[in-house]
């Protein structure tokens, strides 16, 4: 199991389209998700995956739109 962001970025990686990041290149974790292009609904479904991932829960006040990958709200 990799890093916290590691783990994040293959999430991302994996289950999210960016707006304008060409393959290959790495995604910009301390942009925000919205920002990048990625719609709400896709954004609710992320931060679904993220509460599963990591084994946690938080409301959609902890996780709002402006969210970074590496802000985004984990339990310790």
């Amino acid at each position: 199991m990799g890093t916290t962001e590691e783990r994040i970025r293959k999430l991302v990686d994996e289950n999210l389209e960016v707006d304008g990041r060409p393959l290959g290149r790495p995604l910009d974790i301390n942009s925000s998700l919205r920002d990048s292009g990625v719609s709400s609904v896709d954004f609710v479904a992320f931060a679904k995956l993220v509460a599963h991932a990591f084994n946690t829960s938080f409301s959609a006040e902890d996780f709002p739109l402006k969210t970074t990958p590496t802000s985004i709200p984990l339990a310790s």
